[in-house]
């Protein structure tokens, strides 16, 4: 089983996607992930999607007019989601306003 990590940060009102690339024949697990705003409070919406190459497996949302250090996520490592067996796994978030970062962490692992 091999572990990892995948982190990123937007740049302000941007979207950003983070990704743990497909490995052939090996299947992800997620075990956790978290969306952190900073910058600015939410102008809008911010929405989070986990996704199974392009299928979305878990939808999460930073509402509009949260505070900066407002954040969403899960940790799951005793029942983490499964992916696809060769399939990439993406955490796409989109852009929050004016002057909002966003901050994207994803662990999981890999057989």
């Amino acid at each position: 089983m091999a572990k990892w990590t995948v982190t990123g940060v937007s740049s302000a009102n941007t979207a950003k996607t983070i990704t743990k690339a497909a490995v052939t024949d090996r299947r992800h697990y997620v075990e956790g992930y978290m969306v952190v705003i900073k910058g600015a409070d939410a102008a809008a919406d911010i929405d989070i999607e986990l996704q199974d190459g392009t299928t979305v497996i878990w939808r999460d949302v930073i509402g509009l007019g949260n505070g900066r250090g407002s954040r969403v996520g899960t940790i799951c490592e005793n029942n983490p989601f499964s992916f696809t067996p060769g399939t990439a796994v993406n955490l796409v978030v989109d852009a929050g306003g004016a002057n909002v970062v966003t901050v994207l962490s994803l662990k999981g692992h890999t057989q």
